[in-house]
């Protein structure tokens, strides 16, 4: 639920074998994450899954170079990024906990932002405005509490 639990389990997906990081990858979608280096890092484990590569951070690094994904400029700061993850993350084997918590913690941004936009059109807009956001914000609720329960029943 913290930006731990995103940080751990990026770090996880770079400990992980090809079969652990799909079965974690099937927890949670890239925009789940909060840090967009987390993203495109996810992104770059994905690619390097997707060809059959076991995505250390060397492997990870190199699949930076040759995608393009990361402008050369900030190579530098990836590989940080890359080395911190590695050395951070307490357990890989727990990915499933860090999952769950970066779920939770999506889900959790997502109900703020829904509530935001709610009060925003509450206080200013036409009723006939009003009547439109809501019927999407309530759609963008019913997932959220999608989430949330299959988050709690295991699903």
């Amino acid at each position: 639920m913290t930006a731990l639990d995103e940080a751990s389990l990026v770090g996880a997906l770079l400990w992980l074998p090809i079969e652990d990081v799909r079965a974690a990858r099937e927890l949670f979608d890239v925009d789940d994450l909060d840090d967009p280096r987390h993203r495109v890092i996810v992104a770059l484990v994905d690619h390097c899954v997707a060809n059959g590569v076991t995505p250390d951070p060397a492997a990870v690094f190199a699949a930076a170079r040759s995608t393009g994904q990361v402008e050369g400029h900030k190579l530098g700061q990836l590989g940080g990024i890359l080395q911190a993850r590695y050395g951070e993350v307490a357990h890989p084997r727990w990915f499933e906990v860090y999952a769950n918590g970066v779920v939770e913690a999506s889900v959790r941004r997502k109900l703020r932002a829904t509530g935001e936009r709610l009060i925003q059109v509450a206080d200013a807009a036409d009723v006939v405005s009003v009547a439109a956001v809501v019927g999407s914000e309530a759609q963008a609720l019913a997932t959220c509490a999608a989430r949330i329960c299959g988050q709690v029943s295991g699903d």
